[in-house]
């Protein structure tokens, strides 16, 4: 009897090792192949510029140093950054520009709304829309392995948008451009608490006050087209990612976005910096 209960439970040890191998084998590390590689929160390798009022040691030092190294911003003259000065959306659309590595247009462009004359205060809110405009558009269709997938289930739609959800372990689909950044937050060590809806905020009702209210004026910003629900649906997608891959953070521990903060040069120079976006041009295989 006690023989036969050995090779009883032989066999189930047996069994229930033959069941497990297979799903260790499907979480094999594996990796798709990145198209752009960024290093974020990498400084530049010499700072050849000095600014009075940026100093070493200032939580912005290496973003605003690196951001004058790869061209993007540049001081007032006479030594000053102006690190706490506001931006106006104005010169958002401008950084835009030099991120997809065009020039400036001497002459303003749209219908009823001149990006290059608004001069008002442009907030995080508005600055992370902008600068995510068009990462969800090109590099076509990136199919992740079954190992990316178990890293990146978390973030559902916030990041991918396509993956399963019948509970079993099969491949999702994203965007190219976001890939390669979500693929850099990964090389860069970055620890993010993925969010899948704007609910998932603490402040989620004061985000979606901030869209309703802005949506046609991102609509206008960025050429946008569409019914209110898909520009709404638009600006959360891209609140989003700029999110999940790092770009913007909360303003306390407990995640709060704060829509409606206004942004300062230091916290522009900061959100690029996050994602590598550090030189002329960074993005410019994302501009068709």
């Amino acid at each position: 009897m006690k023989n036969c209960r050995r090779m009883v439970a032989a066999l189930l040890a047996t069994l229930m090792l033959t069941s497990i191998a297979p799903a260790a084998h499907a979480m094999e590390e594996e990796w798709g192949k990145v198209n752009h590689v960024y290093h974020p929160n990498t400084p530049a390798e010499t700072y050849t510029h000095a600014y009075t009022d940026v100093t070493p040691g200032a939580w912005y030092y290496d973003a605003v140093m690196t951001l004058t190294e790869g061209g993007l911003l540049g001081g007032y003259g006479g030594g000053k950054f102006g690190p706490d000065d506001s931006l106006t959306r104005a010169q958002v659309t401008i950084l835009r520009s030099r991120l997809y590595g065009q020039n400036v247009p001497s002459d303003d462009w749209g219908f009823e709304y001149k990006p290059l004359q608004d001069k008002n205060t442009a907030s995080r809110t508005f600055a992370a829309i902008t600068f995510m405009w068009q990462i969800d558009r090109l590099g076509g269709t990136k199919f992740l392995t079954e190992y990316e997938t178990a890293l990146v289930k978390d973030a559902g739609n916030g990041l991918c948008y396509s993956i399963s959800s019948n509970g079993k372990l099969t491949l999702g689909s994203m965007w190219g451009t976001v890939y390669d950044n979500w693929r850099a937050a990964l090389a860069a060590g970055k620890n993010i608490e993925y969010r899948d809806s704007i609910d998932d905020f603490p402040d989620a009702d004061t985000i979606h006050q901030w869209i309703d209210e802005n949506y046609q004026l991102m609509a206008a910003a960025l050429s946008m087209s569409g019914t209110k629900e898909e520009l709404t649906a638009r600006c959360e997608q891209l609140l989003l990612y700029a999110y999940n891959l790092g770009m913007i953070g909360g303003v306390d521990n407990i995640g709060t976005l704060d829509p409606y903060g206004s942004l300062t040069r230091a916290q522009v120079s900061q959100m690029l910096f996050n994602m590598g976006w550090t030189y002329t041009g960074a993005i410019n295989y994302m501009h068709s």
